[in-house]
């Protein structure tokens, strides 16, 4: 159960930091 918690949290991390990057990607672009 925690593997899960752990892993959800990882994966919505990354899905942010990529967000971040296109929304920079189009501020700078």
């Amino acid at each position: 159960m925690a593997f899960l918690f752990w892993f959800g949290k990882i994966k919505y991390h990354l899905v942010s930091f990529q967000h971040m990057k296109i929304t920079a990607g189009d501020f700078f672009l």
